[in-house]
């Protein structure tokens, strides 16, 4: 409820807010169609199983705007969430907006940003200087629609972020940055961030060496170097210790 309330409390009103749930149960397939229910602008859909790639894509689908954001149902955002992206988007003139986000660890709210004004970077600078908060994320960025036409969340992946977000980014020539945390990201318990080795950071592993053979590729030597030293930060927490 509280990620569906963040969402009514937006000062943008002109949106669409889909609702898939991705296996859920029926208790929590009941709070979707309640807010479906008490707002027109909720568009609820309810599938099997599939993981959570396949639940961004039928998103993607379904949705009518010109623009698209994410927003995990763990998570919540800030009231001026999608104000401030569409602000971006339009006083840059870019295709991507991105905020900074606030890591929320039971009752604490660490904020992981800097603050300050729109910057308008290349999309390899942005990746590259390790300065804003999760470049490689999906959510807390604004993008507009047209730039998912050939791009899909791979299904099955677990990090699905990260075999996807430099495809979109490294489409345009700027991205527009504001580091002030407008999302707020409830740690997981068992997140890829919070353990040890094993399948899931496996899975991190095989992203970050397709993320290297698409920047070698496309000749992005900067943003190469950047996710290699990912990667072998990520391999040496491999090691015994």
């Amino acid at each position: 409820r509280e990620c569906f309330d963040s969402l009514l409390a937006q000062t943008m009103q002109e949106c669409e807010f889909i609702v898939v749930a991705d296996g859920a149960p029926d208790a929590e397939c009941s709070v979707c169609e309640e807010y479906a229910n008490k707002d027109h602008r909720f568009k609820f859909f309810r599938k099997e199983h599939a993981g959570v790639s396949a639940a961004r894509n039928y998103g993607i689908g379904q949705s009518q705007g010109k623009y698209i954001t994410f927003v995990d149902s763990d998570d919540w955002v800030e009231r001026t969430y999608l104000a401030m992206l569409m602000e971006g988007i339009v006083s840059q003139g870019v295709d991507v907006a991105c905020v900074g986000y606030a890591s929320v660890q039971q009752d604490y709210r660490y904020v992981r940003t800097k603050g300050g004004e729109w910057q308008s970077l290349s999309p390899e600078d942005y990746w590259s200087s390790g300065s804003f908060s999760s470049p490689v994320s999906a959510w807390a960025k604004l993008y507009r629609r047209h730039l998912f036409s050939d791009v899909r969340y791979p299904a099955g992946k677990i990090n699905e972020d990260a075999f996807t977000t430099h495809k979109v980014l490294f489409k345009i020539k700027k991205v527009a940055i504001r580091d002030v945390p407008e999302y707020n990201y409830v740690e997981r318990v068992g997140s890829i961030m919070q353990t040890k080795w094993n399948d899931r950071r496996l899975d991190g592993v095989m992203a970050l060496e397709e993320e290297l053979v698409y920047f070698r590729e496309w000749g992005f030597s900067k943003a190469y170097s950047f996710t290699l030293g990912r990667l072998l930060v990520l391999m040496a927490e491999a090691l015994p210790h």
